[in-house]
Formats: C-alpha cells, structure tokens, sequence
C-alpha cells in the first residue's frame, strides 16, 4: 500500500508486520542513565534522570483542604498511597460585617433619583430605534416598562 505523508511516500505492507510488536510504548532495557543535555530556544538544560526532581523537595507532606465548608487533611504513607481524613466542622460561619448595599445608597442622598433618571433615558432610547423601526409590540412592551420605572 502506497502512504504519502507531507509529500514523503511510503510503501507498506500490513503482511510484513513488525515481530514482537505488542502495543506496548517501547521501553529503554537501560536502567541508570547519563546526564543530557537540552537546548530550547538557546537555553541550554542539563537533566540527570538519576537525580530527584527539584520540585519534589518543595511539595508539602501533608494538605488542608476545604470543601464545602469540610475539612479534609490528605497525606501520603509509606508506600506512596494518597490518605484523606475528613475533620468536623468546628467553627460556624458568622454574618459578615460587610454593610449592605442600601447603606450606600442612604449616605449618597439624590442617588436613587439619578438611578432612576438613567433607566428613564434607557427606556426612551430603546423607544426611539423600536419606534424607528416600526415594530409596534415592542413599543406596547416599553410604554409599559417606562411608566411602571415612573411609579
């Protein structure tokens, strides 16, 4: 079967079959290996595969996590297994200090009237294009918005 590949041609026959090949990602038979060096973008690496990673030194041995208001404190054992042991909820959430948004609005007198002078000039801009447009329901529909935003 002829196979052509970013212009590159291929004769392969499926009968010819490589021996021994069992699906299985090749595997280096070479155990302890030598440094080697990397070279992107001019930045030259050098990595030992006998080294341990730099990263692992600085990982945390245990973790508190919260979900849901839960708890849960996650380790690792001996033999390199992931350990999650929930704790109880012990403190109750208390009502937040912030103040609510009308308390701005009562120190800053004359907001709410400009508040409503803005959505009053909204309404009528959106009168004028459907206006313009002629589509009539939908000026039926903001007459209406416009006086219950008047009320």
């Amino acid at each position: 079967m002829k196979l052509i590949y970013r212009g590159a041609t291929y004769n392969y026959d499926p009968s010819q079959a490589r021996v021994g090949n069992t699906g299985q990602p090749v595997r280096s038979t070479q155990r302890a290996r030598a440094p080697y060096t990397l070279i992107y973008r001019g930045v030259t690496t050098v990595v030992d595969p006998a080294a341990p990673p730099a990263w692992a030194a600085a990982l945390p041995a245990v973790y508190n996590l919260i979900y849901r208001g839960t708890t849960v404190q996650v380790s690792r054992n001996a033999q390199g297994q992931a350990i999650a042991t929930a704790q109880p909820v012990t403190t109750m959430r208390t009502r937040s200090t912030a103040q609510p948004s009308h308390a701005f609005a009562a120190g800053h007198p004359g907001l709410g009237r400009v508040h409503q002078t803005n959505l009053l000039n909204n309404v009528q801009r959106r009168l004028d294009v459907a206006r313009g447009r002629g589509d009539m329901a939908l000026v039926d529909l903001l007459e209406s918005e416009r006086q219950q935003i008047a009320a």
